[in-house]
């Protein structure tokens, strides 16, 4: 038979699966690769390109190859919104 702490720790394992499987909002770093066409190198497996980002008021011709990119996830995992440009240094 289950106790009410087994109960409540396998309800909140349930809860905590569920809500890391719905790849709720999150950030990360991205780097521009290229911008003719734009894209970001997320990790050796995901790159993305323009279509994919959402860039608010921030300008795709103020973005340089090798700028570090502050990245907030959508739900779902799909769309990103450009959060912030990091410059290379030196610039």
């Amino acid at each position: 038979m289950f106790n009410s702490d087994d109960l409540y720790n396998i309800i909140k394992n349930i809860v905590s699966n569920v809500i890391n499987s719905k790849h709720l909002c999150d950030w990360c770093y991205g780097y521009v690769k290229d911008t003719n066409p734009f894209t970001v190198y997320l990790n050796e497996k995901i790159i993305i390109d323009k279509d994919y980002i959402e860039f608010g008021n921030k300008k795709t011709e103020n973005i340089n190859i090798n700028d570090k990119l502050i990245l907030l996830r959508k739900a779902g995992g799909q769309r990103f919104l450009l959060f912030d440009v990091i410059k290379e240094e030196g610039e």
